[in-house]
């Protein structure tokens, strides 16, 4: 059954729900308390109260980019892995923020690669930074278990 989307003064949109929604699920498959995470939080040196941590799951508060990435080394996943949609079935669509509905396995291929083709956005240069097109190719390396 899925929740409602809560009624706050907050407004999310898909991706800051997104982020709620994957908070609860990877704290819930760690077996942790929101008290829990709240500690290790203070541990890693970015104290979140359990009272926010709450409001960020419950969807009255919004979760910034440093909140972002503590909350991701804490959990041991990706940023991505906060920010994508995980369905169990990759062909399932869902809201990226600022562009429309598109299925998971495109935006995850979007998101690790950086082919922004992979959802329908035609680069306005042939070439990237040198960076992006680094990180790409480490990122399929270490997919495909080459190091």
């Amino acid at each position: 059954m899925e929740r409602p989307t809560p009624t706050t003064s907050v407004s999310l949109g898909p991706t800051g729900d997104t982020v709620r929604e994957n908070i609860r699920r990877v704290r819930l498959s760690r077996h942790w308390t929101l008290r829990d995470l709240a500690e290790k939080l203070i541990d890693n040196g970015h104290p979140i109260a359990q009272s926010a941590l709450s409001k960020i799951e419950n969807g009255t508060r919004k979760v910034d980019v440093d909140d972002l990435m503590a909350l991701s080394t804490t959990l041991g996943v990706s940023p991505l892995t906060l920010l994508l949609s995980n369905p169990a079935d990759p062909r399932t669509t869902f809201s990226l923020t600022g562009w429309g509905s598109e299925r998971a396995v495109d935006a995850w291929r979007w998101a690790i690669t950086g082919d922004a083709a992979a959802i329908g956005v035609i680069p306005e240069s042939d070439s990237l930074p040198w960076w992006i097109e680094a990180a790409a190719k480490f990122t399929l390396q270490s997919l495909d278990g080459e190091h």
